[in-house]
C-alpha cells in the first residue's frame, strides 16, 4: 500500500534520534522527602495535631502514593497547611500543584510566588523550580540570567534536577552560549547522584558523540541504570536501539518489551512506537484495532508521528472507514509541527481532490515544504508537479532535480522518473538537474 512507505519513514528517523522529549522535570527530578514507607496513620494522627512536619510529609505521601493511595486533593490539603506554616519544601511541592493543575485548579502565577517563598528560604527544590520557570518564561518575565542563579544556588546544595536543567541550557544553546562539555559536566554530576533522567541526558551525549568521545556502549549502559528507575525516555531510547539494532543486533521483542514499559509512563515516542509494531505486525499478525489505539493515544498527548500516522490510518480507511474530514485534521495538526510525511499527505490529498477540492496550488505548498525538509515521497511528488506543470510552470529541469533527490533515498518511483525524463533531455539541462540536486540542503 503507497501510505505504507509514509509509517516506514519512522524507522530511519527514530534510528537516528536519541530523543529529549518530555518534560524536563521527570518524574525523578525530585529528591524523597517522605520515608519509603511512612506509617499513615501515625503521621496523620500528627499532622491533626498540628506537626507541620507531619502536615508536609503526609502530603507529599499522598502526592507521591507512598503508603498510601495516591490522591491529589488531599496532597493539596496537607501540602497546603504546612506550606501557610512557612515550610519551604512544602511551598515548593504546593507549587507544583498549582503549576499543574493536580488538586486544584492550575494558576502559574500562585505557583512562581510559592516556588520563589521557597527559594528565598534556601530550599534547593524551590530553587529549582523557580530557575525553571524563569527559564521558560512561564508565570514571570523570561530570564536565562536569572535562571541560572538559581539553579547554581540549587547545584551548590547537590540537587540533581537542576544540575539537568542548567545542562540542558547548555546543550541547546537555550539563554546561554551553547556549550557542549559543560553540558556534560553537569549531566555527569547528575548521574553521579544516581538521578536517573541525568544517566538518560549523559547517554544521550555519549549516543551521540556530542561534547564527549561517542560510545555507544557507554550509552547503553547509563541508559539501563535510567531505565532500572522507570525513566521513560531512557526506556524508549533502548527500544529503539533494539528496534533498528544500533549498536546490537535487531531484537523486535525485547524493543516491544521497552516500549510496552515507556509507554504505561505515558511516553509518547513509545505509545506511537506500539502502535507501529502492531500496524506491521512486526511481532504478531498485524492488528489494525490496536494499531489505532496507540496512534490515537499518541496523537492525543500531540505527538507529530501519532497525529500523522492516526492521520493516515484515517486517510485509508484502516480499520475505521474512510474519513477524510478527520484524516486531514490530524494530519495539519502534525504538519504543523513541520513533520515532512504529514505535509506530503495533505499535499498528495489535494493533488486528488480528498475531502476538498483539486487545488494544485495548495498541494505544490505543501509537498514544496515536504520535499524541502527531505521526505522522499513529497520529493517525488514534486517532481511530477513540475513535469506536467500542475499548479507550476512546467519545468523538466526541477522536476529531474526532485527525483534525482528522492532516487537518491532509494524511492523506487522517482528512480524509474529519473531514468526516463533524462532521456528527454540534453546533457546541459540534465547536468543542471544533477548540479542543483547535489547543492540541496534541506531545511531545518
Amino acid at each position: 500500500m503507497k501510505h505504507s512507505a509514509s509509517f516506514a519513514a519512522i524507522l530511519a528517523v527514530c534510528a537516528l534520534s536519541a530523543t529529549l522529549a518530555g518534560p524536563v522535570r521527570a518524574d525523578d527530578a525530585k529528591a524523597p522527602a517522605v520515608a519509603a514507607r511512612p506509617d499513615i496513620a501515625v503521621l496523620t494522627k500528627r499532622a491533626e495535631g498540628g506537626d507541620v512536619a507531619a502536615e508536609r510529609d503526609l502530603g507529599l505521601a499522598y502526592r507521591k502514593g507512598t503508603g498510601v493511595e495516591e490522591d491529589d486533593e488531599k496532597a493539596f490539603q496537607w501540602l497546603n497547611k504546612a506550606a501557610h506554616a512557612g515550610d519551604a519544601e512544602a511551598e515548593a511541592e504546593l507549587g507544583d500543584l498549582y503549576y499543574w493543575g493536580e488538586g486544584t485548579e492550575k494558576d502559574v502565577n500562585e505557583a512562581v510566588r510559592l516556588y520563589r517563598q521557597s527559594a528565598e528560604q534556601g530550599n534547593a527544590n524551590g530553587q529549582n523550580s523557580l530557575g525553571w520557570v524563569l527559564d521558560r518564561g512561564e508565570g514571570v518575565t523570561h530570564d536565562p540570567v536569572e535562571a541560572q542563579k538559581w539553579y547554581r544556588l540549587a547545584i551548590a546544595q547537590n540537587y540533581a534536577p537542576a544540575m539537568n536543567n542548567l545542562g540542558l541550557m547548555y546543550d541547546n544553546g537555550a539563554g546561554v552560549p551553547a556549550d557542549k562539555a559543560a553540558a556534560v559536566k553537569l549531566y555527569q554530576q547528575s548521574a553521579d547522584l544516581g538521578n536517573a533522567y541525568g544517566q538518560y541526558l549523559l547517554g544521550t551525549m555519549y549516543d551521540e558523540g556530542t561534547g564527549v568521545a561517542k560510545d555507544q556502549a557507554k550509552a547503553i549502559s547509563l541508559y539501563k541504570a535510567a531505565a532500572a528507575k522507570d525513566q521513560d525516555s531512557a526506556l524508549d531510547r533502548l527500544g529503539q536501539m533494539a528496534e533498528f539494532g544500533t549498536a546490537q543486533s535487531v531484537d523486535l521483542p525485547l524493543a516491544f518489551s521497552y516500549y510496552k514499559r515507556a509507554a504505561k509512563l505515558w511516553n509518547s515516542n513509545s505509545i506511537v512506537a506500539m502502535g507501529r509494531f502492531a500496524y506491521f505486525g512486526k511481532i504478531d499478525k498485524p492488528d489494525m484495532g490496536e494499531a489505532f489505539k496507540w496512534f490515537a493515544r499518541g496523537a492525543m498527548r500531540d505527538n507529530a508521528e501519532g497525529q500523522r500516522d492516526l492521520g493516515i490510518m484515517y486517510r485509508f480507511g484502516d480499520f475505521l472507514p474512510v474519513d477524510s474530514e478527520a484524516a486531514m485534521k490530524w494530519l495539519l495538526k502534525a504538519a504543523d509541527q513541520k513533520d515532512s510525511s504529514a505535509q506530503y499527505e495533505i499535499g498528495d490529498m489535494y493533488t486528488k481532490g480528498e475531502g476538498v477540492k483539486v487545488d494544485y496550488a495548495e498541494a505544490r505548498k505543501w509537498l514544496t515544504l515536504s520535499a524541502n525538509a527531505g521526505d522522499d515521497d513529497g520529493q517525488y511528488h514534486l517532481g511530477v508537479m513540475y513535469e506536467n506543470g500542475l499548479g507550476v510552470k512546467q519545468d523538466p529541469v526541477e522536476a529531474l532535480k526532485w527525483y534525482i533527490l528522492s532516487a537518491n533515498q532509494d524511492n523506487e518511483d522517482a528512480k524509474t522518473a529519473v531514468a526516463k525524463l533524462r532521456k528527454s533531455l540534453s546533457m546541459f539541462d540534465a547536468g543542471k538537474a544533477d548540479a542543483a540536486a547535489k547543492a540541496f540542503k534541506p531545511a531545518d
